[in-house]
């Protein structure tokens, strides 16, 4: 019954993979697996903190203006006080600051199916560490299916990578063969993103929020970074952009707790740094049949959703100020909302398919937008329960 819960929740919350994945205790004083599942039994169940929201963000007329960020203070924004009784117990610590972002001051234990660790809280699972074979054929076919275009394949470590508690193993090898495999299996065609080396490197910095399944801006401009290297593009430092912060952010795992030992994580509320591109751009996405316009950060927001991308939007349309004719088409599920505003400074337009709720056919868009480069990107959760969903985007006439 205990691994049937675990799975159900698993598979019913954003980007995890039921039955494909592990989840457990790997203290003695638990009667829970650690025996890891083959990534290669999928379920088609998207998560449910993944699904794309049915309502528009904004209720704009498509604007022709476009948005410059470069009129965005460099002083930090806070659009949210802690609420009463919230007060962080750890100062806060700037997101590039190597550690003082986790305590993990208690012995970890389960809330629900999520680990609460001190002050910040974790999806704690396994994968194969054989990689998934079903997912590298998918994206190397799809890259045979349209030679012309420079096909990029990034997988994204989630935070029990580097941030296991106490008495738990370390899940980073594991995850770190799973992508290597997984890549390994790929066609030599597709470019390989080493988001999981890169962000390794600065493991200790604010790459995760404590009290969210999702990563942070910062997390998510490693993997530009990487992104780049992998691509011969020249990647901005990230001194050099233009921040807002917004603090006092409770996130999903917090609410997807279910006993009073979630308070917790009040200790350290989260903050969300928006890192603003300095190209100009227009963007306009699709929902409910209608087009809206939108920012690519909201700077006003300080929740991951409400910050990045209008949250999760089935299609989307950057055009920026560039001249290059470079034009990027990004599959993505929510792990790409944080990724996309970086792409916005090196191509000339972007195309974001949310791969749970698009409908355009995929081999229709590649020419009417003029598509040049085409990046697959997934956290390594998501790259097995939603393997079936993004094969279907990707085969979509």
């Amino acid at each position: 019954i205990w691994h049937f819960l675990r799975r159900t929740w698993f598979t019913a919350c954003g980007c995890s993979a039921g039955p494909a994945i592990s989840v457990g205790r790997q203290d003695s004083s638990q009667a829970v697996s650690s025996q890891m599942v083959s990534s290669q039994a999928v379920s088609s169940q998207p998560d449910s903190s993944q699904q794309a929201s049915s309502q528009p963000v904004s209720s704009q007329i498509v604007s022709s203006q476009p948005v410059s960020s470069q009129a965005a203070s460099s002083q930090p924004v806070s659009s949210q006080k802690p609420s009463p009784g919230a007060a962080a117990n750890f100062p806060e610590v700037a997101e590039t600051v190597s550690g003082g972002h986790y305590h993990n001051n208690i012995a970890a234990q389960y809330s629900g199916n999520v680990l609460i660790c001190g002050d910040y809280a974790l999806e704690y699972f396994s994968v194969s560490a054989a990689g998934n074979a079903g997912y590298a054929a998918m994206v190397s076919a799809f890259a045979a299916k349209y030679p012309a275009l420079n096909v990029s394949c990034a997988l994204v470590p989630k935070s029990c990578a580097f941030h296991a508690p106490k008495g738990y193993t370390d899940c980073s090898a594991n995850q770190q063969k799973y992508i290597a495999n997984t890549y390994a299996a790929l066609a030599a065609t597709v470019k390989r993103v080493d988001a999981f080396g890169t962000m390794a490197a600065h493991r200790d910095e604010y790459l995760y929020y404590r009290t969210d399944h999702h990563w942070t801006s910062l997390g998510a401009y490693y993997a530009s970074a990487a992104y780049c290297s992998a691509n011969g593009i020249v990647p901005r430092g990230i001194e050099s952009y233009t921040t807002v912060i917004n603090r006092g952010y409770l996130g999903s795992l917090y609410s997807f707790a279910t006993t009073s030992l979630k308070e917790k994580l009040r200790q350290n509320l989260d903050y969300t740094v928006g890192h603003l591109p300095q190209t100009a751009y227009t963007m306009t996405y699709q929902n409910g049949g209608k087009t809206y316009t939108g920012t690519a950060i909201n700077k006003n927001a300080n929740s991951y959703a409400g910050m990045f991308l209008c949250g999760d939007q089935p299609f989307t349309d950057i055009v920026t100020a560039n001249k290059n004719g470079r034009r990027l088409m990004v599959f993505k599920e929510s792990y790409g909302n944080a990724f996309v505003p970086y792409m916005i400074d090196y191509y000339e337009e972007i195309i974001v398919v949310d791969i749970r709720s698009d409908q355009h056919s995929v081999a229709a868009l590649i020419p009417q937008y003029g598509i040049t480069d085409v990046l697959i990107l997934n956290n390594v959760q998501a790259s097995v329960s939603l393997a079936k969903t993004l094969q279907a985007r990707l085969n979509s006439c």
